[in-house]
């Protein structure tokens, strides 16, 4: 069972995944075919509210998306897995998300965006839809990076007291600024050097870390580093047999919010956010294999 607390309030991107199995992901100019296509839900922000659900948080989601049929199968798709959408905000304009995504035998992908009505999310957007959520303790607001920087910048202010910012800055781009309200950081390896410059990732966690309450850096199936301190802490991943690791961030992320709502501490919530990632590159697609909080317990041993 769930244990009690607060809300995760998700501010983020949804649409529709296009995803073409491959036997290796093509070079530059080459043409590849296949007959294997799989189409379902995802958006970076879609996803963790569907993976906080599952690990038994009420979850809330701040979205924008198309007045067409893409958008409306999305609302049908996250009030099905109980998230609550009465913050999300129709764009006559522009059409819902996309992502086209190829993933490899091995469980490698490489993703392209079209952010199409996540791209019109604005800082009065976000900043309305907080005003009536009203983010209080015991609540943790999740973002990602796939919205626009000017609608991120809205969070710190409507983040009530005691609440706590969980920003997963994929794609990695510049950081939002957040002046007396820093987050609990998230990034995988990748994104720590694109946003620090550092190879070495120890020393990358270590400098994201020194401007945050805390920064998470995964590292896939060697499973997380956490800096909150002077001190840089390795978390392991469980093992297991990878099928396809779109999404795993996703999950970690909405993961690590229901925990950190449930009154885990944060060592806690990371160890079990990183298993959380494990079990869901156990399956295809971003939504294939969802972890909750009895799988997470057995891959752990409990």
């Amino acid at each position: 069972m769930p244990e009690p607390g607060g809300r995760v309030i998700v501010v983020g991107s949804a649409g529709v995944d296009r995803t073409a199995l491959l036997a290796q992901l093509p070079a530059p100019g080459e043409t590849v075919l296949t007959p294997r296509l799989l189409v379902g839900f995802g958006g970076k922000g879609s996803n963790q509210a569907v993976n906080a659900t599952a690990m038994g948080a009420r979850t809330a989601m701040v979205v924008k998306l198309g007045e067409d049929a893409d958008g409306a199968a999305v609302l049908d798709d996250l009030r099905a897995a109980g998230v609550d959408t009465s913050e999300a905000i129709a764009d006559a304009a522009s059409p819902t998300q996309q992502a086209f995504i190829w993933v490899s035998a091995d469980g490698e992908n490489s993703i392209v965006v079209a952010s199409g009505a996540t791209g019109g999310l604005t800082h009065d957007d976000v900043a309305a839809a907080l005003s009536r959520l009203a983010p209080a303790a015991g609540d943790v607001v999740l973002t990602c990076a796939e919205i626009p920087r000017a609608a991120l910048e809205a969070v710190p202010a409507g983040i009530g007291d005691g609440a706590t910012w969980v920003h997963n800055a994929a794609p990695a781009g510049r950081l939002p600024a957040w002046r007396d309200r820093p987050p609990i950081l998230v990034v995988n390896e990748v994104e720590a050097e694109q946003l620090t410059g550092l190879a070495d990732v120890e020393a990358a966690a270590g400098v994201l870390g020194a401007s945050t309450v805390a920064t998470i850096v995964t590292v896939g199936a060697g499973g997380a580093l956490v800096a909150d301190g002077p001190a840089i802490r390795r978390v392991p991943a469980p093992t297991v047999e990878v099928v396809d690791t779109t999404g795993a961030g996703d999950a970690f992320c909405g993961a690590l919010a229901a925990l950190l709502v449930q009154g885990r501490s944060l060592p806690d919530a990371v160890a079990r956010a990183v298993a959380a990632g494990a079990v869901a590159v156990t399956a295809l697609g971003a939504r294939g294999s969802l972890a909750t909080p009895e799988s997470v317990a057995r891959l752990l041993g409990e």
